[in-house]
């Protein structure tokens, strides 16, 4: 084989076909891009073509360019009628009546070259390109060989139409026009070349090779785009999996704690009952009067874990209507400085809410999510000045509210962050884990959410954010 210019080219754009057509064969192995086959085909199809134009300037002999030339026909009609399909997989299109009628011309050509005496004559007779320095082996064109240029240039134009249709829909498809313009082009020289046998080398090759880039620039993009968006699916999917393990725990662990508040709300009744009774009677001595004290207090303390179990799985029906948002802030302050019986000094709360405004909401239960915050606060450690409970109105189409509560004590541990509105999560030796979960499903009733921000200096600050809902 002798080694020259055109046989050098030849060889150069067999291996960036080649390389094209591994790659097009590994990214249609996904799922969304099963339509890169084609493009394998045509890539494939193109290296043999680029390999029978190399043994026709390689000096091997005119046996050898016979066949040569067949193959390159036979090769080139495969690979026009790949790319036709490719295009129109590509755009997730049928192929119209016009398309597959030059598909099957294309590939009944292309199988007529390799028949001897219809493809290329049996002798080819060897011209000088003195420009060149390269001695190029020319078989007389048969009939199916003259059959398969006029088809494959037939089809090209139509190739080069379908891309101009696709570049609207998708940008990619511009390098694409281009690089078939290229091949269209250098297709019709090859053909003149053959037809008039000027005193040229084949340069088809050169476009083929032209395509493979182009196409080369799509299947990156395509590829990166791809990844993008599995890797989206697989985290949206890995996140809708863990969601619905954790709800389906939820929902187990709230049928069980349902369960248990209603059997025990009974004999916690029975307790308070049998307690009545006793205090009617004079205790005999001081340790009668303290042990009976703790039943009670521990009695009440279990009587508000039944309640709170009873909230938090219980499903809530909103009760819509305007509501003055500085009376619910006062209610809950009132409700969360009642509990555990507090007139401590400490328990002192600032409001600062607009007093004249309304919001649709249900007041009930969002005075119980605001009390759980307030009480949690006023139970924070290391806290030294007065909780904080403000009320800002947002902007928006249509309008919400924002409540804050804000503490200045030692705050929450950054590993608790992400953990503290999952349900029977506590970091109190007393605690039931359940406040802030009830809290959050209130405000998620509300369409709103609640949330935990660290303000710059030290503390807590939770917030509850609802959009204004309307009665339907």
């Amino acid at each position: 084989m002798q080694e020259n210019l055109p046989s050098t080219v030849a060889f150069g754009c067999a291996t960036t076909c080649l390389a094209l057509a591994v790659l097009s064969a590994r990214l249609a192995r996904g799922p969304g891009t099963r339509y890169f086959h084609y493009s394998a085909a045509a890539s494939f199809a193109a290296t043999i073509f680029c390999v029978g134009n190399m043994l026709l300037v390689a000096g091997m002999g005119a046996n050898v360019a016979v066949w040569g030339a067949r193959i390159s026909l036979a090769s080139a009609c495969v690979h026009q009628a790949a790319w036709l399909r490719f295009l129109a997989a590509w755009t997730r299109r049928d192929l119209t009546r016009t398309e597959r009628g030059l598909l099957c011309a294309c590939l009944v050509s292309g199988a007529l070259c390799l028949v001897p005496g219809l493809g290329t004559g049996d002798v080819a007779s060897p011209r000088e390109l003195v420009w060149l320095g390269v001695t190029k082996y020319e078989p007389e064109p048969g009939p199916a060989g003259a059959m398969a240029m006029v088809v494959s240039v037939a089809v090209q134009i139509q190739i080069v139409l379908a891309a101009l249709r696709s570049r609207h829909e998708n940008p990619r498809a511009r390098a694409l026009v281009v690089a078939f313009l290229v091949v269209l082009a250098f297709g019709i020289a090859d053909s003149l070349t053959v037809m008039l046998r000027l005193p040229f080398p084949l340069v088809a090759g050169i476009g083929f090779a032209t395509v493979s880039v182009g196409v080369g620039t799509v299947i990156v993009g395509a590829a990166v785009e791809t990844s993008r968006t599995l890797e989206v699916k697989t985290s949206e999917l890995d996140r809708a999996r863990v969601e619905l393990v954790e709800r389906q725990r939820l929902a187990s662990l709230g049928e069980l704690a349902a369960v248990v508040a209603h059997e025990v709300r009974n004999p916690v009744a029975v307790v308070f009952n049998a307690l009545a009774g006793l205090r009617r009677f004079p205790p005999h001595n001081e340790d009668e009067t303290v042990l009976l004290g703790i039943i009670e207090q521990e009695a009440h303390r279990l009587k508000r874990l039944v309640v709170t179990l009873l909230d938090a799985v219980r499903p809530f029906e909103l009760q819509l209507g305007p509501r003055s948002l500085a009376a619910i802030v006062e209610d809950s302050v009132a409700l969360a400085t009642r509990r555990d019986d507090r007139s401590r000094a400490d328990v002192t709360v600032e409001i600062d809410a607009p007093h004249d405004a309304t919001f649709p909401c249900d007041d009930g239960l969002l005075t119980q999510a605001l009390s759980n915050l307030v009480s949690n606060a006023l139970d924070a450690p290391g806290r030294t000045s007065p909780v904080l409970v403000r009320v800002l109105m947002t902007d928006g189409d249509a309008g919400g509210v924002r409540f804050e509560v804000t503490d200045d004590g030692e705050g929450v541990a950054e590993v608790d962050r992400d953990r503290i509105f999952t349900p029977f999560f506590t970091t109190r030796a007393t605690g039931t884990g359940l406040g802030l979960t009830l809290v959050k499903r209130i405000a998620e009733a509300h369409h709103g959410s609640a949330f935990l921000e660290v303000p710059p200096e030290r503390g807590a600050r939770f917030v509850i954010e609802v959009p204004a809902l309307r009665r339907a």
